[in-house]
């Protein structure tokens, strides 16, 4: 029998929000994605650099957790 191995594949689309809901979809997509380019869904939303750094902060504060 032949072995395929699937490695984690990269995920395109994925939406992440803030607080509680992101904590719960970045784990899940950490869990099974080797990366991914994230759509931010965010009130207010994302409009500068600065908010930008902002989220990248939460979101790595939210896998640490």
């Amino acid at each position: 029998m032949t072995t395929l191995v699937i490695p984690k594949p990269f995920d395109m689309h994925v939406h992440f929000r803030q607080g509680d809901m992101l904590k719960q979809v970045v784990r899940h997509t950490a869990d099974q994605f080797s990366y991914a380019l994230v759509m931010p869904n965010t009130h207010p939303p994302i409009c500068t650099p600065d908010d930008v750094s902002r989220y990248q902060r939460e979101i790595g504060s939210a896998l640490a957790n």
